[in-house]
């Protein structure tokens, strides 16, 4: 490295700051490389074989058809940079022809130097049963087309985007080589969104030639619901297979290996839950067996299909609260908050994402000790200054865990914290923020906590409630005492990024105008501008004599449209 070296007439305070400069020159260059590392440094493997299986015994007599119609395909993604990390990356998969992948994207969080990310795809591939018409004995599918994967970052933290395209080829098989007959499986307890559950296959074999391949699946049914329950791992529990070795993970493609009589292989595949809604089977198969027996068929079945239970919904198992502390600052100043959110389930239960919604005149600052969600175990966490909306991603499967409920006693649920700082504006007012957290495919309902910045109002609220009705939304609030109070306005916003706009054309006045009010009063006011099924928030703002204004709330609520049935309307803010 080359250093440069100032005549001596500069004054050596320049010295110092251009050093300084050039020192912080440096750093934030590097800094942007690892923040953007070249899409080139990503490689993407194959680790299973890209056929589709299928028997082609009477082709032509769809019910008597054996054999899978889809497959899990295994795809790894390794950082083959030696120094730099990617950050927030996702994955996308585009299905050949005639195939369907009901769940195509995954998030894959960040890849540091040589680490590499496993990821599985189910291929729906039913509709290749009418790829090659009837009138041959036994056809072959003669099917080949290409798929193509997609790398991009999320938090744009890659100097482009990497793609990866191959080719899947459908091949016929004899139903003796169709599929693995299960003996036995266990499933573990549960399920709720945004747990993992494992699901325990006893496979077993026959005689087969020395250096055969072995494709080993949880399920070929082509109708798994794979949109609910998602497969992010498999292991090896116990094998007599010669090539099949006890403890491999994230295998089910074993390209050598030997069996005989009587072998077996116990596989134990991890399921995330993602939705409500997704009870279905598995029918577990296998590509090489042999013998006389059933292997695997559509209707018929020699074995009881494997059941995966309807997951109940995150919520019902996840409980948030937050808090902050100070609750009121007098100029404006520091606050800490602090989301609980607490698992009341008998497994732990996985965070995907966490989204707090900051008002205007609030600024993030970062961690606070204490809390378990930090920047080691985070793949994207917002920056210091951050405003609006802030997010933090947790690294698929192996952070922001919520322990099983009874991890801190008998009855007491699990707990997982986040502790992060803000700075307030010295702005008069309510500031409040939202924040609720992603669990599998569902959000939960939101909760709030607000901090009062400068003296207490002239106006105690008693409740600013937010209803749908056929005609629009009607904002009611009551108040307890007014003293000095000219009048409110209402402001709305579309969420979840529309403009906040002044609803009333002209002030709402208040009962006693400018005067002292100690009993209160009751105000509504109908907004019938705005659409049908869309959610909105408002704010009620608080004018006096001297000017000054204070905001209360949001209240959030959701326009009923032609087909409910019931009001519904999202959680409103009541202040005692």
């Amino acid at each position: 490295m080359s250093y440069f070296r100032f005549p001596s007439f500069y004054d050596r305070r320049l010295h110092l700051a251009l050093a300084v400069f050039a020192a912080f020159g440096m750093l934030f260059a590097f800094q942007a490389a690892l923040a953007a590392p070249p899409a080139s440094g990503l490689t993407i493997e194959m680790l299973t074989p890209s056929l589709l299986y299928m028997d082609f015994n009477d082709w032509c007599s769809y019910g008597a058809i054996d054999g899978p119609d889809g497959g899990w395909y295994h795809l790894r993604v390794t950082n083959s940079l030696l120094n730099e990390t990617f950050t927030g990356l996702q994955l996308t998969l585009v299905a050949p022809l005639n195939t369907v992948i009901d769940d195509p994207l995954r998030y894959l969080g960040n890849l540091a130097p040589g680490e590499s990310r496993d990821v599985f795809f189910f291929i729906d591939y039913r509709q290749l049963r009418n790829w090659r018409p009837c009138g041959n004995s036994d056809p072959p599918i003669n099917y080949s087309r290409p798929f193509t994967v997609t790398i991009s970052s999320l938090n744009g933290g890659m100097d482009g985007v990497r793609t990866f395209s191959s080719a899947y080829t459908a091949e016929g098989m004899i139903s003796a080589n169709a599929g693995g007959q299960y003996v036995s499986h266990i499933l573990g307890p549960g399920a709720y969104v945004g747990q993992l559950l494992t699901m325990t296959v006893v496979y077993g074999y026959g005689n087969n030639a020395n250096g055969s391949s072995l494709f080993i699946q949880p399920n070929g049914n082509g109708n798994f619901d794979d949109r609910c329950y998602r497969m992010v791992g498999s292991r090896v529990l116990a094998s007599s297979v010669t090539g099949v070795a006890v403890g491999a993970v994230n295998r089910i493609y074993f390209p050598n290996i030997d069996t005989q009589n009587g072998d077996s292989i116990t596989m134990e595949y991890t399921f995330e839950a993602l939705c409500t809604g997704g009870a279905t089977s598995a029918y577990a198969w296998s590509e090489v067996t042999s013998g006389n027996d059933q292997k695997y068929s559509q209707n018929t079945y020699s074995s009881n299909p494997i059941p995966l239970p309807n997951p109940r919904p995150a919520s019902s198992s996840l409980r948030i609260r937050k808090s902050v502390t100070p609750a009121q600052l007098t100029d404006g100043g520091l606050a800490t908050y602090t989301v609980r959110f607490e698992n009341l389930a008998p497994l732990p239960l996985y965070i995907n994402r966490i989204i707090d919604q900051m008002p205007p005149g609030m600024s993030y600052l970062g961690f606070a000790p204490g809390s378990d969600v930090v920047a080691v175990n985070s793949s994207i966490s917002p920056t210091v200054g951050a405003i609006g909306s802030l997010n933090w991603y947790s690294k698929p499967e192996i952070s922001y865990l919520i322990p099983a409920s009874g991890t801190l006693g008998i009855g007491q649920p699990g707990v997982l914290q986040l502790i992060y700082t803000a700075q307030l504006t010295s702005t008069a007012g309510l500031y409040t923020n939202w924040v609720s957290a992603v669990v599998g495919s569902e959000q939960i309902a939101p909760v709030s906590a607000t901090v009062q910045v400068g003296s207490p109002t002239a106006v105690t609220l008693a409740s600013f409630d937010a209803l749908p009705q056929a005609q629009g939304i009607l904002l009611t609030w009551t108040t307890l005492v007014e003293i000095e109070t000219v009048g409110f306005n209402l402001y709305r916003r579309a969420l979840p990024d529309g403009e906040l706009t002044l609803v009333n054309p002209a002030m709402i006045p208040s009962q006693m105008p400018g005067g002292a009010n100690v009993l209160g009063a009751t105000y509504t006011f109908l907004d019938e501008n705005t659409a049908m099924g869309v959610v909105y928030e408002y704010w009620l703002e608080e004018v006096d004599v001297h000017g000054r204004s204070v905001r209360y709330g949001p209240v959030n609520v959701r326009r009923l449209t032609l087909s409910d049935g019931v009001q519904l309307f999202l959680p409103m803010i009541r202040m005692p």
